[in-house]
């Protein structure tokens, strides 16, 4: 049996990605942009996310920040 060698295996899972800027809330100032991976079928809770920005970025812990999604 011979096979197509035009045959297409999609693929088996993709991550989607949530991008946010990180401000400082006082002074306004562009920090940096974060990306975040995710399942599709689970969005993250905030708190989640927030957590992921502190373990990228473990100085902003001591900084007031705002989040916006990009």
């Amino acid at each position: 049996m011979k096979t197509s060698s035009t045959s297409f295996t999609p693929p088996i899972s993709r991550q989607a990605v949530l991008v946010y800027d990180v401000a400082d809330a006082v002074t306004d100032e562009f920090i940096c942009t974060i990306r975040i991976p995710y399942v599709p079928l689970f969005r993250p809770s905030m708190d989640e996310v927030m957590a992921f920005i502190y373990s990228k970025r473990p100085t902003l812990k001591y900084r007031e920040i705002m989040i916006e999604p990009k």
